[in-house]
């Protein structure tokens, strides 16, 4: 058993969508009266670097301000996850601009608390929490942003009847593809908290049901754990939701014997 307090956060990911959606408001008007230029930290702390940290600080201040108001009218439940999702899109920052190489992420959150930039809401704001992320890790985590992306991409389409029944099974396919990269972090036996939560993830698929008329209704009993049999279960649902094969509720049923896996439609 690997050692949990040294390992990344991911319990957050259960609510990724909300602090996605509270990310992508960043941007926009929808909170104006939050405003990404209202940060100022001294020039000389940063040296070059300031104006471009400056930019990143007003948007790191906007993006916990809105958190923290989700948090205020219960959008977030978990009151102890936002900071980890917050260092999580501080990261993804930094992959995405090589310029903050050599600026140290858990830094940037320390400058703001001595700038005064969490008026307010410093008590709120756990700068220890806030640090890199490497590469093997932050890979991990991106994996799963992607499996509850498309996870509930699929949920909407059951609510939509302008999408059809194509992309919905391409969400689900895509689905379980992301699980599939997944799982080989997880071999048998291994328990950290990267796995813990694709054990998550997985309790809430098999208990979710898609039903509409543009997406039939699967119901997973049992998903597979091995590399070689998810590409096996893919290529299974690809051939049963065929035009020829094509009926209103398709439910997939996973029996074991001899350790290897059979699926068959009831």
């Amino acid at each position: 058993m690997e050692d949990a307090s040294q390992e990344p956060n991911y319990e957050f990911f259960k609510d990724i969508m909300h602090y996605d959606a509270y990310a992508s408001m960043i941007d926009n008007n929808t909170h104006s009266f939050y405003s990404i230029d209202d940060c100022s930290i001294p020039e000389n702390v940063f040296s070059e670097k300031n104006s471009k940290i400056n930019k990143l600080c007003g948007k790191f201040k906007k993006l916990s301000e809105i958190i923290l108001e989700g948090k205020l009218n219960h959008s977030v439940v978990n009151s102890s996850e936002y900071t980890h999702y917050m260092n999580y899109w501080l990261n993804h920052q930094f992959k995405k601009d090589r310029t903050y190489d050599t600026v140290d992420i858990n830094d940037i959150c320390n400058k703001m608390k001595e700038n005064n930039q969490f008026i307010g809401f410093e008590d709120k704001i756990n700068c220890t929490d806030i640090r890199k992320i490497d590469k093997d890790e932050f890979d991990k985590m991106k994996i799963l942003s992607n499996i509850y992306y498309k996870y509930y991409q699929k949920q909407l389409i059951t609510l939509n009847q302008e999408y059809k029944i194509s992309q919905c099974l391409d969400y689900f396919i895509e689905c379980i593809d992301e699980y599939k990269k997944a799982i080989i972090y997880c071999p048998e036996g291994r328990v950290n908290n990267f796995c813990k939560a694709l054990t998550d993830f997985l309790s809430l698929f098999k208990k979710t049901t898609f039903k509409s008329e543009e997406c039939r209704s699967i119901e997973l009993q049992t998903v597979p754990t091995k590399v070689d049999e998810i590409e096996k279960y893919i290529r299974f649902i690809k051939q049963q939701n065929k035009p020829e094969n094509s009926v209103f509720s398709t439910r997939i049923t996973v029996t074991q014997s001899n350790k290897k896996q059979n699926w068959k439609v009831v």
